[in-house]
């Protein structure tokens, strides 16, 4: 006859309480975050529609004049058309901007040789300001779709490049060397050490480069082919429309956010093990 172990049980209900207190605390901590958040945008809100109310339109706008500006702009005017060219060129060139940082700077703190030779090259474009090398690219690739391309990709590869390359050189020395004990090939090594300890820091380059990427969209549409939210931007500054601006200036926010919320959600698929969830 089976005996139950009164130690055992002891034990697991002892685990139940603790996780039980950890799930109650990160839910507090979650509500309390969450709470402060809506405050902030409470009061950011407030603060805009405050001076926008107490000052002339050519320089401020009250937060309700935007949002109305925004709408007639979405459904009457060309935001609607502009943010959908801006948003598939931005795309294209975070796609791109990613895939190449990202080998680059594994490429660079994998192998010491790599980093040697492209190294110092790499340093220099990336503290070189970008918006000076437009010009050139402009006078090589045009002012079309591929000069944009390439611009939003160089805005987006520095960031991840650098971001990449730190995580590599930072992987946990005696993760690799458990795995050469277990006499691990190169594939193995990438496949169970490496890339793993890797990937927040991709998803931390990325969301850099997310931000960045919406720079470089902005200044390739005014500095090549004005075009989409570059275009209308230009020509709402043009015409003193203040409102307009700030309604364009207020998307390429959101969508800045939006993105960046995906990569994280990404980011916990992706690499589940890698918990960076402090109760937000």
């Amino acid at each position: 006859m089976d005996m139950q172990n009164p130690l055992s049980d002891t034990r697991s209900a002892l685990r139940e309480r603790v996780l039980e207190r950890r799930q109650r605390a990160a839910q507090k901590r979650r509500n309390r975050f969450l709470l402060i958040r809506v405050l902030s945008f409470v009061v950011v809100l407030g603060a805009w529609q405050i001076y926008g109310l107490n000052t002339i339109d050519l320089i401020f706008s009250p937060f309700t004049d935007v949002i109305a500006h925004l709408y007639q702009l979405l459904v009457y005017g060309p935001l609607a058309a502009a943010i959908v060219y801006s948003v598939s060129m931005f795309l294209g060139g975070l796609v791109i901007g990613s895939i190449v940082g990202i080998l680059l700077g594994v490429a660079m703190g994998r192998f010491a040789g790599f980093e040697a030779a492209v190294g110092m090259y790499v340093y220099a474009i990336y503290s070189t300001p970008l918006v000076a090398l437009i010009p050139l690219i402009s006078l090589w690739f045009g002012f079309g779709i591929e000069a944009q391309l390439i611009i939003i990709s160089m805005f987006v590869l520095f960031p991840v490049t650098i971001a990449v390359y730190n995580g590599v050189r930072n992987v946990d020395a005696s993760l690799t060397e458990v795995a050469r004990s277990f006499r691990a090939n190169e594939m193995a090594m990438w496949r169970h050490v490496i890339i793993p300890s890797v990937v927040p820091y991709i998803v931390t380059g990325v969301s850099q480069g997310v931000a960045m990427g919406l720079v470089g969209m902005f200044i390739s549409e005014i500095y090549t082919a004005l075009s989409g939210m570059g275009q209308v931007l230009a020509y709402s500054a043009n015409s003193y429309k203040t409102a307009d601006m700030l309604a364009v200036l207020l998307t390429v926010m959101v969508l800045g956010v939006f993105f960046r919320a995906v990569i994280e959600k990404l980011r916990k698929r992706l690499a589940p093990w890698f918990n960076t969830d402090t109760g937000r």
